[in-house]
């Protein structure tokens, strides 16, 4: 009753920010880094010092004690102590900072591993302690060659020397949850990606002497198998060979990058098939402006019925380099069927891959969905727009996200 009365008395606008409230999504837009420097010269604290407080322990505890230098002095990373992980945003292949190492994306799940002298912990991606649920990945731990460390690592089920997807893991164990899994079920093993401490933190180091530095204490059948890649062309053809022998996708990380707890940053990207891509048709070519006057610019989308010889529009794709636009302008002029002020109409033969950050209900075009953010991947010239993705396939991925 008492939250109903604040609606009744709020205005249009503070009941938007209410209900954000409530549901813990604010989204005022405001980057925390603003925050900090407002707060910084308020408190008269060095704000890179509140800055690598929030990266440990978030935003809201480093602001209740932003006034203690001497503590946040003192607040450091050490083993035993959770760390709030670093995220991965979806692909965006205009912000890729090469060199970069690409992995495989394992469909596991996520552990940060503890070691200090014989203790050893092991905590879930949202730091609850699992270590009693996880002791194939206690023993694994043993054999560190390091006395002080966290790793950051996926559980993954072996069965028959493959390994096995999680959730038909659980499927096919009738389990519930990964703790009630036995090893007469499964084998629990893990593949190390990455390392935040040996000995000191390690935040601040390079992913390339991470990496360096993960390879020297965890032995090599438990880390992570990657590839250096200086080129799209180099991304995109170790992602497809991924894809080819069962990997769910890819990972992406800028090699120069220092660790960012607590943060979905865009030093780590990800892409995976079945949730962060699509392959769709183009339908329209639409004019430039400024610089790009006189070619096309941007390019309307379509994706097709499942049954019927039927399209639906998606959204259309900019922000794409000069070298692909020319490629794109001579593939699509002999296409042309009807030109109007914004462009031209085309014939439905040129197939991209694009990918972006979500679905979104829209009216504006004909599929009754949008693309959040699409970014072109690669032109597929191997394809037709008979292999385009569906209606039926955008509206799983919507329900599913």
């Amino acid at each position: 009753m008492c939250i109903a009365s604040l609606f009744k008395k709020a205005g249009k606008c503070e009941s938007k920010y209410l209900a954000r409230l409530i549901n813990k999504k604010l989204y005022l837009g405001i980057p925390s880094a603003s925050i900090v420097d407002v707060i910084s010269r308020y408190v008269n604290t060095p704000s890179t010092l509140l800055l690598q407080a929030v990266q440990i322990q978030g935003l809201t505890q480093t602001l209740l004690v932003a006034k203690n230098r001497q503590l946040l002095q003192k607040l450091q990373i050490h083993p035993l102590k959770f760390v709030q992980p670093q995220l991965a945003t979806i692909l965006q292949v205009d912000r890729i900072e090469y060199p970069v190492w690409c992995e495989p994306k394992y469909d596991g799940s996520r552990v940060q591993i503890h070691k200090f002298n014989n203790t050893i912990k092991i905590y879930s991606r949202r730091g609850i302690d699992k270590t009693h649920s996880y002791p194939e990945i206690v023993d694994i731990a043993r054999q560190f060659k390091s006395n002080s460390c966290i790793v950051d690592a996926e559980v993954i089920g072996i069965q028959d020397d493959r390994i096995v997807p999680f959730q038909e893991l659980l499927h096919r164990t009738g389990k519930s949850s990964v703790d009630d899994i036995t090893s007469e079920d499964i084998t629990l093993s893990i593949r190390a990606f990455d390392v935040l401490y040996h000995q000191q933190s390690l935040l601040t180091f390079s992913l390339e002497n991470r990496l360096q530095i993960l390879h020297s204490i965890v032995p090599t059948q438990y880390l992570v198998q990657g590839k250096r890649c200086n080129s799209l062309t180099e991304v995109m053809e170790y992602y497809d060979s991924l894809i080819n022998i069962g990997y769910e996708g890819i990972m992406v990380k800028t090699l120069s990058s220092k660790y960012y707890p607590n943060r979905r940053h865009r030093s780590w990207m990800k892409l995976k098939p079945t949730r962060d891509s699509i392959d769709a048709v183009i339908v329209k070519a639409k004019y430039g402006h400024g610089d790009l006057s006189g070619m096309y610019a941007s390019f309307r989308l379509a994706i097709r019925h499942d049954t019927k010889k039927k399209l639906y529009e998606i959204g259309d794709v900019g922000g794409i380099s000069r070298n692909a636009l020319e490629q794109l302008y001579h593939l699509l002029e002999p296409l042309v069927i009807k030109r109007d002020k914004e462009g031209a109409r085309v014939k439905p033969q040129i197939v991209v891959e694009v990918c972006f950050q979500e679905i979104l209900k829209s009216k504006r075009y004909s599929s009754g969905y949008a693309l959040r953010n699409p970014k072109l991947l690669r032109l597929r010239l191997d394809k037709s727009v008979d292999d385009i993705d569906t209606i039926n396939k955008i509206k799983q991925m919507y329900e599913s996200k």
